[in-house]
């Protein structure tokens, strides 16, 4: 029985150092090829003789303590499939395609709060009022706070894709949009349009986007960042499509019956289709959208926070907190900006960032696969700073600002899909769905604060804040890079 254990351990102990490009623990063959009769005999001794042997693989005990089981030691089950070839393809891109109808959905909405921004400035009477140096707080507050809960309901979406399936939070994530669509078309309120904006919609955006990542990254490893960043060029098309609709559909009709053609009309995955409903778009993606590893291996018991025992895992963390604090100032406010000074396309800014965003982000992922998804995020997370205090600070122009809004779209294309990614790669044990809620979750307090605090300096330090925001969350994942790898160009 302990050789078998050994052998077990011996192979598990060996992909896990592949994986992260570490060298093997002495006494660990670097072939696997150790025999069942000398595994005993070379086990014991180890225990027995070796404290060097004790030090290096503490931490791998308990892994193979925890799966002990009636004298035998099996092999965690997450690790099991890690050892199966991913499909690389095949059934995989249908999964890239339904989550590209999520994010579609869902997340495009998200990176299409500028516009929404514009018209609720002229919705309520009490904010009617352009403020010459900085936009109005509780109008962005809206945006912050469905950012927010966004990242708090991944809690809740982590668990119950351990607990039940991710096509099951698929369904409650659409319900909960479609819903908070019309009430949001129906609110009058500045309060009711926190209720339906900001805590319904964040809501339902968030039970659907932790699935879709999720399922994609089963079905991936040597094209992972790829696949991942090419489902999430759904939200950058939603990010360019809802303005469009939403700017037209609000210029020949009043608010509310705008809105209730906004939910209505969610464009479709093909090429040209802009007349399906939204309903029907995310039902599709709920039978597209499938795991890959069987829901045995994945279920967990109790709330599992292990994975902040792992100082990876926190330095990541910490990372998405403080970068989430100043990502989001140039989504909202640039287009804020052209409208105080009289640009009546003030929207095509937005359009134009996530349009920029799409070959970003495909780029990103490509260079990922081949250079490492955290040598890819780091470098793409201080440029994206850099270009906040770099390209906003010297000129301000309508000209430098649309030229800004391009550029920074286009740096920042990856930042979601290689968090993603590069999560995975960091992960610890069980129950990756739970720590990438958990992970999610991590930025609550960043996209919280960060505009509102923004709010109350001028541009200049408002971009200034957020630049440096993102350069020193870089300065957090450059830290796990290097904890997995010092060799400065190693894949990582």
């Amino acid at each position: 029985g302990t050789a078998k254990s050994w052998h077990a351990y011996s192979a598990c102990r060996q992909e896990e150092c592949r994986s992260r490009d570490t060298p093997l623990p002495s006494g660990i063959a670097a072939t696997g090829d150790q025999s069942r009769s000398g595994g005993n005999a070379l086990f014991l001794t180890m225990i027995t003789k070796s404290n060097t042997f004790f030090a290096d693989i503490k931490s791998d005990l308990a892994f193979l303590e925890r799966d002990y089981v009636g004298g035998v030691a099996t092999v965690d089950r997450t690790r099991q499939h890690s050892l199966v070839a991913y499909p690389e393809g095949g059934y995989g891109w249908v999964v890239v395609l339904g989550a590209f109808l999520v994010f579609h959905a869902g997340f495009g909405l998200v990176l299409s709060f500028g516009i929404w921004n514009i018209y609720y400035q002229s919705t309520f009477p009490i904010h009617k009022v352009l403020f010459v140096d900085k936009p109005p707080q509780w109008i962005i507050s809206i945006g912050a706070l469905q950012l927010a809960v966004l990242n708090l309901s991944g809690l809740v979406a982590g668990r119950l894709v351990n607990r039940v399936s991710a096509r099951a939070s698929l369904i409650v994530g659409s319900s909960f949009i479609v819903y908070s669509l019309f009430c949001v078309s129906l609110s009058e309120q500045l309060w009711e349009f926190y209720l339906s904006h900001s805590i319904l919609l964040g809501t339902g955006i968030g039970l659907c986007y932790n699935p879709a990542l999720y399922a994609v990254t089963q079905w991936f490893r040597q094209k992972r960042a790829l696949a991942v960043g090419i489902s999430f060029c759904g939200a950058y098309l939603g990010g360019v499509t809802w303005p469009v609709i939403f700017y037209y559909a609000y210029k020949k009709l009043d608010f509310p019956m705008a809105n209730r053609t906004y939910t209505h009309i969610k464009l479709p995955l093909t090429l040209g289709i802009i007349a399906i409903i939204v309903a029907v778009e995310l039902f599709i993606a709920t039978f597209l959208v499938k795991e890959r590893i069987p829901k045995s291996s994945q279920k967990v018991g109790k709330w599992d926070f292990t994975a902040f025992k792992d100082n990876r895992f926190v330095f990541m963390c910490l990372g998405n907190l403080v970068s989430s604090f100043g990502f989001w100032v140039a989504p909202f406010f640039t287009v804020w900006w052209l409208r105080l000074n009289g640009v009546t396309t003030a929207y095509l800014t937005i359009c134009l960032m996530n349009a920029a965003s799409i070959p970003g982000n495909l780029l990103a992922g490509y260079l990922a696969d081949r250079y490492g998804n955290l040598n890819v995020l780091t470098s793409t997370t201080f440029l994206t700073g850099l270009v906040n205090i770099c390209f906003w600070l010297p000129n301000k122009t309508i000209d430098s600002v649309f030229f800004f809004s391009i550029l920074y779209g286009f740096l920042s294309g990856g930042y979601f899909s290689l968090y993603a990614v590069s999560m995975k790669r960091i992960a610890v044990g069980k129950g990756f769905a739970a720590q990438l809620g958990m992970f999610n979750f991590s930025a609550t307090l960043g996209v919280l604060f960060g505009t509102p605090v923004a709010i109350l300096l001028n541009w200049d330090l408002a971009f200034a804040l957020s630049g440096a925001a993102m350069i020193i969350g870089s300065l957090f994942i450059a830290k796990v890079r290097w904890s997995l790898n010092r060799t400065l160009f190693a894949k990582v």
